[in-house]
Formats: structure tokens, sequence, C-alpha cells
């Protein structure tokens, strides 16, 4: 009877461990956006403003070309002219013909001279937006710029783009690089904090219903059925883990030296839940 009693215990702790589960994950995809918007936005804006007062991307990319040693003395001032020109124009490609026509080269490498430029971006601005942000929008702002190299361009051509303010220009690139990472944030915290609480509500409701409820099951169905609750409540554990490494690994800016992304994907079967974690909030 006590065992059957707790069967009964078992089942509805189980079946709110499902109900928490999909709760928890609509009510904080839900609130996550509107939680950014009211606390998280406008500071995210704010920094991503200061940061930019503070960059020189024109002294960014001829500190980078005059390290490449390409051969020829280049004009700052046909530098600067160009970095400037990034909306009407793609700015690695302006930047390679010039120093190719000035050094009189054509054996400079164009993928190696775009990457040189790009890592140039990467670190410099990734070094200013470090300071001033959370170490997870930095990590997703050169994680972006490396999928899609032309939000380098994006970026110095708002910069320098006399219709664009700074304030624009910080509402844009906190778009592009912040909001989604720090959405992310907010809904893994406030997956977690529901969680817990619903899942302390489900315990109290299981131990009041435990009295009134008596399963009568054969010994072979209840193996059966504690085999399933089993996997179910470990698929739980294992969605809480998958959530709080992710929560860990983005607090961190993904520079952890043994919990960090390149890590978990060469876990294989980790990586699995871990790239697809996001599905379920």
């Amino acid at each position: 009877s006590n065992a059957r009693r707790g069967l009964a215990k078992v089942l509805v702790i189980s079946i709110g461990y499902a109900i928490v589960t999909i709760a928890a994950g609509v009510l904080a995809s839900v609130g996550a956006p509107n939680l950014y918007r009211s606390v998280a936005a406008q500071t995210n804006i704010t920094n991503f403003e200061t940061a930019n007062k503070h960059m020189d991307f024109v002294g960014i990319y001829t500190n980078c070309l005059e390290r490449g040693n390409y051969g020829a003395v280049l004009d700052k001032d046909e530098i600067s002219k160009r970095v400037k020109n990034a909306r009407n124009r793609d700015l690695c490609e302006s930047l390679y013909e010039y120093v190719c026509r000035a050094s009189k080269s054509d054996t400079i490498d164009e993928s190696e001279f775009r990457s040189s430029l790009v890592n140039a971006f990467i670190r410099e601005y990734g070094a200013e937006l470090d300071e001033r942000l959370p170490h997870y929008v930095r990590m997703n702002f050169e994680k972006r710029v490396r999928e899609d190299e032309s939000l380098m361009n994006q970026t110095v051509a708002d910069y320098y783009d006399p219709d664009v303010n700074l304030t624009e220009c910080a509402e844009r690139e906190e778009s592009l690089f912040g909001s989604e990472t720090t959405i992310e944030v907010l809904r893994i915290f406030l997956f977690l904090i529901l969680f817990s609480v619903m899942m302390v509500v489900a315990a109290l409701i299981s131990a009041m219903t435990q009295k009134n409820i008596f399963i009568n099951i054969s010994k072979s169905a209840d193996h059966a059925i504690g085999g399933l609750i089993g996997i179910f409540e470990a698929g739980a554990m294992l969605i809480l883990l998958t959530l709080l490494i992710r929560l860990i690994i983005l607090l961190s800016g993904g520079g952890g030296r043994y919990l960090n992304e390149t890590v978990i994907n060469d876990s294989m079967i980790f990586s699995f839940f871990y790239e697809h974690i996001r599905m379920l909030i």
C-alpha cells in the first residue's frame, strides 16, 4: 500500500515536472524580452555609445596596414578617406586596392589581407566593448562578425555616416550584438527561478494528494513506470544542467579553460543538447 501510494506521489511529481518545464519555458520566453526592454536595453545602448566615443577606426586600420609591411609608404589621409567611405564601398576591398597600388604588387593575398583587417577590428573594438559591456556581449560580437564580415563594414559605415548620430549608431550595434544574447541570459535566469519555485509548489501538492490517491498496479507495471519516470527525471536534470552550463559560459564570456563552447562542441552527444536547449525556452 505504501509503495503504491509512493508511486502516486512520484507520478504527481513527474506530471508536475512536465507542466512546470513547459510553463516555465513559456513564461521565460514571454517575460525575458519585456524585462530586457525595461532594465537592460538602455544600459547596453549607453555603454555602446561610450565605447564608440573612445574608438578610432581609422587609426586601427592604419596601424594594421603599417604592421603588414607591404613594402610601401602608406598615405594616412588616403586610408582615412577610404575607411570613412565604407558606406559606399566595401572597406576591405577598397583598402586592398589601395595597398596593392601603393606597393605596386599583385602578390598580396586578398584573403589574408581581409582576415588581418577583421582580426584588428575584432581585437580593438572587442577590447573596448569588454571594458563596458558584459562578456557575453563581446563574445557574441566576435561570433557575429566572424560569421558575417559585412557587419564590420556596416559598423564602420554607421560610425562615420554624418546622418547617423552616436546614439543611433549605438542602437544599431546593440540590436546587432547585444540584444539577442542579453535576452537569452535573462531568459535562462527567469527559467531557472520559475522552475525552482514551481517545483516546490508541485512537491507540496504531491505531498498533500499522496494520501488521497491509491494506484493498484502489478509489479511489472510498477517497474516499467518506474523506469519511464527515471528517464523523465534524468532528462529534466539534463535540461537544468545544460542551462546552468550555458549560463556560466555566457557570463564568463566563453573564456573558461575547461568550460567553453569548444569543449562542449567536442563532446558530441552533449553538444546536441547544448545547441538545441534554446528551443525549450
